[in-house]
């Protein structure tokens, strides 16, 4: 038997919650299957030097230095038109939604 791999070549992926857990790793999934990634997370850490930053910047840097397509985006989850605009703004088109964020 024959599996292929399902892939999601020129379809832009928007998920939630990216900066951890499950929509970090759907983050990972999508990215090495082809997709442009809109990545949507608000929380934010202390860096080293006590600086604030975003979550899902990590792990827009991970994906982007692996070679794939993602942007950051940091509005709260209440905001879904304004995280929808930004895909569009960004690439034209949301393919797939995936609601990780709480």
């Amino acid at each position: 038997m024959i599996k292929e791999t399902l892939r999601f070549d020129e379809r832009v992926v928007v998920i939630t919650g990216a900066g951890g857990g499950f929509g970090r790793a759907h983050a990972f999934l999508f990215a090495s299957r082809g997709a442009t990634l809109v990545l949507n997370d608000n929380a934010i850490i202390s860096n080293n030097n006590g600086q604030p930053k975003y979550l899902v910047d990590d792990v827009v840097r991970e994906i982007t230095k692996a070679g794939f397509h993602a942007i950051a985006n940091y509005e709260p989850i209440g905001n879904g038109d304004k995280i929808i605009e930004a895909a569009m703004n960004a690439f034209g088109r949301v393919d797939i939604l995936i609601n990780n964020g709480k």
